[in-house]
C-alpha cells in the first residue's frame, strides 16, 4: 500500500483548473500551500489510481484526482 499523493490545483482566470502541483503524502502541507495562493480558485486534491471510478474524479494534465476541498479566490483558510 503506497502513500497518498496530495496536492493542489490552480484555476485559470476563467475558473477552469489547468495547473496541478503534487506534494507527497501531506494533506496539511497541500492546504497550507493552497492558502498562500491569492486571486485564483484553488482545490486540495488527492491523486487516484488509474482504475478509480468515482463521480468526484476529474482528469487534469493526464492525472486522475479527487477534489477534497475548494477555495474561491480571496478566501482564507
Amino acid at each position: 500500500m503506497g502513500s497518498k499523493q496530495y496536492g493542489i490545483m490552480v484555476a485559470d482566470p476563467g475558473g477552469e483548473y489547468t495547473k496541478l502541483l503534487f506534494i507527497m503524502g501531506s494533506r496539511k502541507k497541500a492546504r497550507e500551500l493552497a492558502g498562500t495562493i491569492k486571486g485564483r480558485k484553488v482545490a486540495v486534491v488527492v491523486k487516484k489510481s488509474p482504475g478509480s471510478d468515482s463521480l468526484n474524479d476529474i482528469v487534469v494534465n493526464g492525472a486522475i484526482v479527487e477534489i477534497l476541498e475548494e477555495r474561491e479566490a480571496g478566501e482564507n483558510g
